[in-house]
This record gives C-alpha cells, structure tokens and sequence, in this order.
C-alpha cells in the first residue's frame, strides 16, 4: 500500500505502454517508470503491485506529457521549454538519447509517428513541431486557434489526431 500512496504523490500524467508499463510525472521534471502487475482474466491491474522500475531527470519545468515509442524502446517527456527521447530499453536504461529545446512556442503534448519511428509529433500554442530525430530537423505546421493539449495516434490508419482549447479536433496524414 506504500508504493501506491507514493505513486499518488508523484502522479502528474500518465501513460500505458503495450507491456503494461505505467508512466507517473510530477511537477519536479522527473519522469517515475512503475511496472504494474496484470492479474485475472479480465487483465485489471493490481494496485499495490507497483513496482518503481526507472525514475529520469532532466527537466527544469512541469511535464505536460508523456508518450511511448511503438516499440516500447523509448519514451518521449515534454515540458513547456523542451522534449527529450529517453531510452527504455535493453542497454543504457533510462539515458536521454535526444532533446528538442523550445524555439519560444511552448511545448504541450506528443506523440511518436505512427509510419515513421524517428518523427515525434509535439502539439504547441496553434501549431504542431514534427520533429524528426534522426536527422535533427525540425518542421511547424500551422493547425489550430488555441493550444494543442492533446495527441493521439492510430496504428491501423497511420493518423495523428490533435486536440486543442479551440474546441476543434483535426486528423493528420
């Protein structure tokens, strides 16, 4: 019972993975990695059963947002002034591989690419960044009237959708 009360301390934002790994934030600008045991048929989640596997630091201002490469490999934290792409991974576990600092739009939510593993997808104030780490370029896309407070993506059709305080919701190719 003491790690969950730890857990709700610490709880900002959350995240699931495919293997059932649950990502908390705080306010502080570390991200903790919890891995929750499944149990039953029903796949529910046992509440005492989390056990703190990473905790990375790096981030000097609130995180907004996390998200999980579709490998499972790394994992995307966004502050208002920057992103960083830790690797979760087999090897150096829990090392920040790749870090995008603001160019004075501030950062709210991600989302790895669906099609294209090194393009992160980062919702701003009107406009979404594509970032594509590999090369460490980066591209802004005009999109909404508002912030873009949250992402989502959709392995079957290869959208990105965005959400934003406009009030709109916009598929991307």
């Amino acid at each position: 019972m003491g790690v969950v009360v730890a857990v709700l301390e610490w709880l900002w934002w959350w995240w699931w993975s495919d293997g059932g790994v649950m990502v908390a934030m705080s306010d502080s600008g570390g991200v903790m990695v919890v891995q929750w045991r499944r149990h039953g048929s029903g796949g529910g989640t046992d509440g005492s059963g989390g056990v703190v596997v990473r905790v990375v630091v790096g981030h000097t201002k609130t995180i907004h947002s996390v998200c999980w490469d579709p490998s499972g490999e790394f994992l995307a934290s966004v502050s208002e002034d920057s992103v960083r792409v830790w690797t979760l991974g087999s090897g150096s576990e829990g090392d920040c591989v790749h870090e995008l600092s603001c160019n004075g739009n501030k950062f709210q939510s991600c989302v790895f690419h669906p099609s294209y593993a090194s393009l992160l997808v980062i919702g701003c104030y009107q406009s979404l960044e594509l970032w594509n780490m590999s090369e460490n370029k980066t591209m802004t896309l005009p999109a909404h009237e508002g912030l873009i407070a949250g992402l989502a993506v959709s392995p079957m059709t290869g959208l990105v959708a965005s959400a934003s305080h406009d009030k709109f919701v916009k598929l991307w190719k």
